[in-house]
C-alpha cells in the first residue's frame, strides 16, 4: 500500500505541474496578445517578482496534482456506494482547489468570478467522471460476458 501511495504521489506531482503548464498556455491563448503568460500577474505582484510567483505556482500545481491522485483511493472503497464516492472525492477536490485557485489569481476575485470558476470546475467534474464511469461501466459489461461464456 505505501508503495501504491508513493507511486500515486509521484505521478499526481507530475500531472499537477503538466496541467499547469497547459493551464498557463489556454490562458495565454485566450488573452491572445502573443504573449504567454505564465503566473498571474497578480501573483507575480504577492510574491515580489515572476520566478517566485513561477516556483510558488508550480511548486501549488504539484500539491493539487499529489492530493487529486492519492485522493483517488477514495473510488476503491467498495464499503461505499457511487454516490458516498463522488460526493466526498468532490468535496476533497473543492477543499483543495478552491482556495489554490484563488491564490493563484486563477479566478476574478468577484463574486461573478468565484461563480464562473465554478461552473468551468462543476463541468470539467462532470465530464471526466462521464468518462470515468462509461470505462467502468464498458469493463464491468466485458467481464460478465466473459463470466457467461464459462
Amino acid at each position: 500500500m505505501k508503495k501504491e501511495l508513493l507511486q500515486l504521489a509521484g505521478k499526481g506531482v507530475i500531472d499537477g505541474v503538466f496541467i499547469g503548464c497547459v493551464i498557463s498556455l489556454i490562458v495565454s491563448l485566450l488573452i491572445g496578445d502573443g504573449s504567454y503568460y505564465a503566473v498571474h500577474p497578480q501573483l507575480i505582484e504577492r510574491m515580489g517578482g515572476e520566478m517566485n510567483a513561477v516556483l510558488v505556482q508550480t511548486f501549488l500545481c504539484a500539491l493539487l496534482g499529489l492530493l487529486f491522485s492519492v485522493g483517488s483511493i477514495i473510488w476503491r472503497i467498495e464499503k461505499w456506494n457511487l454516490l458516498q464516492q463522488t460526493a466526498v472525492y468532490f468535496a476533497l477536490a473543492c477543499i483543495v482547489m478552491f482556495p489554490i485557485a484563488y491564490f493563484l489569481g486563477w479566478m476574478q476575485a468577484s463574486i461573478g468570478g468565484a461563480l464562473l470558476f465554478v461552473g468551468i470546475f462543476v463541468l470539467v467534474f462532470v465530464l471526466v467522471w462521464l468518462v470515468n464511469y462509461w470505462i467502468c461501466r464498458t469493463r464491468v459489461k466485458e467481464l460478465n460476458k466473459l463470466v457467461k461464456e464459462r
